[in-house]
């Protein structure tokens, strides 16, 4: 699917296990994208219904579309998570990972449909890293 417009708005949400028990509930988070393309290359701002409130900026999204496949990585403007309790925590003195975004076009639904991962945490033994990650799915169709 070629696209040529230059600017562009997308909708969709992404979902996460809300704790790391079977019986934990994923939590859906609403988020909108304002992207700038060329060719096939894409750069923006993303905002989302958990975060908006806590930074003074947008995440930035910078991305490409390979035929039926998009793919992004979305960056917050500093670290934030939830703690043990539920409550969001902000930490601007801390950068926040990359959010690695890929999915595939579905012709019947007319959106995008994929997964996301960060990793949340990493250690070194020897040579062998040990990667905490986290990950979840994400839906996107354009709006405009």
């Amino acid at each position: 699917m070629k696209l040529v417009d230059k600017k562009q708005k997308w909708k969709g949400q992404f979902t996460y296990q809300d704790g790391y028990s079977d019986i934990d509930q994923y939590r859906e988070v609403i988020f909108e994208m304002e992207i700038k393309v060329d060719n096939d290359s894409f750069v923006g701002i993303s905002k989302d219904s958990e975060s908006k409130e806590l930074f003074d900026k947008p995440a930035s999204v910078k991305g490409f579309f390979d035929n039926d496949m998009i793919s992004f990585v979305l960056k917050y403007p500093y670290s934030y998570y939830r703690d043990d309790d539920g409550t969001l925590v902000v930490e601007k003195g801390y950068e926040h990972p990359d959010i690695q975004y890929i999915g595939f076009y579905d012709e019947d639904l007319k959106e995008y449909k994929g997964n996301w991962e960060i990793v949340v945490d990493q250690e070194t033994y020897g040579t062998d890293n040990l990667l905490e990650v986290v990950n979840g799915g994400f839906q996107l169709r354009r709006i405009d």
